[in-house]
């Protein structure tokens, strides 16, 4: 059997055309991608970039519980923890994603993190022949 190589952080950061959420990032601004979360879209965004080679920086309320602040540091995330709700948080990171060109994946304002969501449960309603389960047991 062969040997697998990994793929190369560039290439996994420009994606394709059916994983925007992963692919847009990779042709946004300076290459980093920020986003505001209390901890789980944080986890997922800061592991797809230490997969990818790529920076991301993540804003945080700053009463966040700290194990989802040790997992963010331990795949390599810049975080920020913000004095403040985690509306503040997403302000920060809207302004500074405006600012500085980064690509920002904060799910309630990037489109394609809705479109995605939306692709999922589209999926589920198909496996599911368009009948809701019997909830009652």
């Amino acid at each position: 059997m062969g040997q697998r190589r990994r793929p190369q952080p560039d290439r996994l950061a420009e994606g394709s055309s059916q994983r925007p959420g992963r692919g847009e990032g990779g042709r946004a601004g300076s290459g980093l991608i920020t986003t505001a979360s209390t901890g789980n879209a944080a986890a997922a965004l800061a592991g797809l970039c230490a997969a990818a080679g790529r920076p991301c920086l993540i804003f945080v309320p700053a009463s966040a519980p700290a194990a989802k602040l040790a997992q963010l540091l331990a795949y390599g995330a810049t975080v920020l923890a913000i004095d403040g709700t985690y509306d503040r948080a997403v302000e920060l990171c809207l302004a500074g994603a405006a600012a500085h060109g980064w690509y920002n994946r904060t799910t309630g304002f990037n489109p394609y993190m809705s479109e995605g969501k939306k692709t999922v449960a589209y999926e589920i309603c198909a496996q599911l022949n368009w009948e809701a389960p019997d909830a009652s047991s």
